[in-house]
């Protein structure tokens, strides 16, 4: 008899969210999620026409575990994307025969292929068109009814809705407060999925953001602000309190590629586990 608890990953994408805004707004959820397990921040690389710190290139590297240099995503317009030498963590894990899940506001990662065919089950929103606090409902009742109940080892579900808000009216907003605690409510009520699924797994479960805010709102240039991102990851194996030291993007697809034991050679970004518990 195998007692040892099968390894699976998810990965929420909180897009536009300021790390530095968590503190000061009501995200129960998120904040359970840091204190029990390991957080760290960065700057974004920033160097045009290379990349810019759109949600292109943020995404893109979060999902291929590359810089732009390498996936070819430099801003929201994916002129040359390379995602056939470079693909998705849940495409590499679909391959792997592993069972994949993704669910994204933003449809344009699904409508460039950041986020790929192969992916078992993939849904996607037309945020811009639909007002991305809508598509969030539809991305937070379905992920959290699927994440329940279906066969899945590997997911990405993103939520826009906070980024909206930003490009909108800044990240010191009334609107950006209240969708930053209504996606908290979202991401509570998929932490609470996980927990009902059968016994026998372990879930490690990655927060991350594409990009920040300038104060007075929107983004793509080179402020501290805009460059702004962190990594939450808790799971089991995750010491709580843990530091980690300046996480990146790129590290997100080799970390979650790693725990679910899919091979992959080349990428850009470090596995973030086993991490370093200070003291």
């Amino acid at each position: 008899m195998n007692d040892v608890a099968k390894d699976k990953v998810l990965v929420l994408g909180l897009d536009g969210l300021r790390h530095d805004r968590i503190d000061q707004v009501e995200m129960p959820n998120l904040r359970r999620l840091i204190a029990e397990g390991a957080y760290g921040t960065s700057l974004l690389p920033y160097a045009p026409p290379l990349a810019r710190t759109d949600s292109g290139p943020g995404w893109s590297s979060i999902a291929t575990g590359v810089w732009p240099g390498r996936h070819g995503v430099v801003d929201n317009a994916f002129t040359a994307p390379d995602y056939a030498a470079w693909p998705d963590f849940l495409t590499r894990a679909a391959r792997a025969g592993l069972a994949t899940y993704a669910n994204i506001a933003w449809g344009d990662l699904v409508v460039h292929g950041t986020f790929g065919p192969e992916i078992g089950t993939l849904i996607s929103h037309d945020g811009d068109a639909l007002g991305f606090a809508e598509a969030d409902v539809l991305v937070a009742d379905h992920a959290a009814e699927f994440l329940a109940t279906a066969a899945v080892d590997a997911a990405f579900v993103q939520f826009g809705g906070i980024d909206e808000a930003g490009h909108r009216h800044g990240p010191f907003s009334a609107p950006y407060v209240r969708q930053m605690e209504i996606v908290d409510t979202y991401v509570g009520r998929i932490l609470f999925a996980l927990t009902r699924r059968p016994a026998g797994e372990s879930w490690t479960v990655v927060v991350v953001p594409d990009h920040g805010h300038r104060d007075e709102g929107n983004h793509g240039e080179d402020s501290p602000q805009e460059r702004g991102v962190f990594v939450a990851l808790h799971g089991p194996r995750v010491p709580a309190g843990t530091v980690l030291e300046a996480p990146a993007l790129a590290d997100v697809a080799p970390t979650v590629l790693n725990r679910l034991g899919v091979r992959h050679t080349g990428l850009e970004g470090r596995d973030l586990l086993p991490v370093r518990v200070p003291g």
